[in-house]
């Protein structure tokens, strides 16, 4: 397998485990280091800002899912 598909991979499952299945700190803790660059400007930088503000939008939106249409690099 290829260095970009391995990476590929890697992003399919955080973005699972996070954006569907709503484990957030699984996710993060998996798949995320100790600092976290946001580019969303309306979530603050870092890794406890995302685990905050996305415990807290799918508590609001628990049927809230996150379609992969295509990946690339």
């Amino acid at each position: 397998m290829s260095t970009q598909e391995a990476n590929k991979r890697i992003v399919r499952a955080f973005l699972e485990t996070v954006f569907n299945q709503h484990k957030v700190d699984e996710g993060m803790d998996a798949y995320v280091g100790d600092s976290y660059t946001q580019h969303n400007p309306g979530v603050a930088d870092g890794v406890e800002a995302f685990r905050e503000n996305f415990r807290k939008a799918f508590s609001e939106n628990p049927e809230s899912h996150f379609d992969i249409k295509r990946m690339f690099c």
